[in-house]
């Protein structure tokens, strides 16, 4: 039977697979790795089809603005109706001068929202680029780790990978401020005491990195071979402060509130011209129009905080893939290399008495092979 200890850790475990859902179920527009099956619906017809689903959580999202010009609408349309042939002042009837000043400006606001949406996807390109970067840090710092304590210090190789891996989720902890990305991806790669340290420390990132380091210490490598692990330590120290900077510093806030004054006042506006031209249509009409320009400045602000629109949990599972699976290529490539060589020792052997590398290997048990 398992101890108290055992299933008080497997309940955390599944109330974090539980809150990641949650997490992920409440990101709008969750996005995700594409597979050769999405790129095929993206070049067909159907990418024009709506999405009931993302329509409705995009409606429900915009609807304080669609009903606020709606009702602007509406509002007009009853002055015209009833309060005009009773003697009020007219405000309708000059659909020709009212389009000018729409006119006149909509090429300014046109501007303003492809700057945004601009901007924002810049900052998303780069967190993207950013993320991508780490990936070929922890690869390369795992292969020069493997390189010269692989042999040496075969006993420090489990927990330098297990804190390699850690590092992604530790950082995901740090940009969305959800320590279930510790718990749900790093369960069956640290120790339970291990998890609970880093899920209490103030900078998840840095408390992962300091560790390595320490494992590095133990190593007593050359400054050369430290020079070139450090070198990668300090790369993703780099990344975790480039991708901190993109979550406390948003584009200028004068640049998001005049925009939002501006679209406001336009679609507002927008209901005088529109009550000349299309009557008591004007109603659904501005709304359908709200919904669309007030859907591409959202866009703006969707993508503006990148790790909110980023499949983070996608990267982690990734990672924690590519870097077990690396000990083994690691191993297969020396014993490869051994025999191109002609060498004998431990990693011929490995070929066997075929001659071939068994290629097919893979997983903690290649890595716990390799470091045993």
């Amino acid at each position: 039977m398992r101890s108290a200890s055992q299933r008080v850790f497997s309940s955390v475990k599944r109330q974090a697979a539980e809150a990641a859902s949650r997490a992920d179920a409440a990101i709008k527009y969750k996005e995700r790795f594409w597979t050769s099956e999405d790129w095929e619906y993206h070049v067909t017809f159907r990418r024009y089809l709506p999405e009931p689903a993302v329509l409705f959580q995009v409606g429900i999202y915009l609807s304080p603005l669609v009903l606020w010009t709606a009702f602007v609408a509406a509002c007009v349309g009853l002055y015209a109706t009833f309060a005009e042939p009773a003697g009020a002042p007219r405000i309708t009837g000059h659909s020709s001068q009212l389009l000018v000043p729409a006119t006149t400006v909509s090429f300014a606001l046109s501007l303003l929202l492809v700057f945004k949406t601009n901007s924002s996807y810049a900052r998303w390109w780069e967190c993207n680029c950013l993320w991508g970067s780490v990936f070929a840090k922890k690869a390369d710092f795992v292969r020069l780790a493997t390189s010269y304590m692989g042999r040496t210090h075969p006993q420090l190789m489990p927990p330098l990978i297990s804190w390699t891996i850690a590092f992604m989720p530790a950082m995901a902890v740090q940009l969305r401020k959800q320590d279930h990305f510790i718990w749900n991806h790093l369960g069956d790669v640290l120790s339970r005491s291990e998890l609970e340290w880093l899920a209490s420390c103030p900078n998840p990132t840095g408390a992962v990195l300091q560790v390595l380091s320490r494992l590095l210490d133990q190593a007593q490598l050359d400054s050369v071979q430290r020079w070139n692990l450090e070198e990668q330590i300090c790369g993703m120290n780099a990344v975790a402060g480039k991708c901190i900077e993109y979550v406390i510093l948003p584009l200028p806030i004068a640049y998001h509130r005049f925009t939002h004054r501006f679209l406001l006042i336009f679609l507002t506006y927008l209901a005088l011209p529109f009550w000349d031209l299309l009557g008591w249509w004007s109603t659904l009409v501005l709304g359908t129009v709200t919904f669309l320009l007030a859907g591409i400045e959202n866009v703006g602000c969707h993508i503006e905080n990148p790790h909110m629109a980023m499949p983070i949990n996608s990267y982690i599972q990734l990672l924690v893939k590519v870097i077990q699976g690396l000990p083994a290529i690691s191993e297969q490539a020396a014993a490869i290399a051994a025999k191109a060589a002609g060498a004998g020792g431990p990693a011929a052997a490995a070929l066997g008495g075929s001659g071939e590398v068994d290629l097919e290997a893979g997983g903690a048990g290649s890595a716990r092979k390799l470091v045993s």
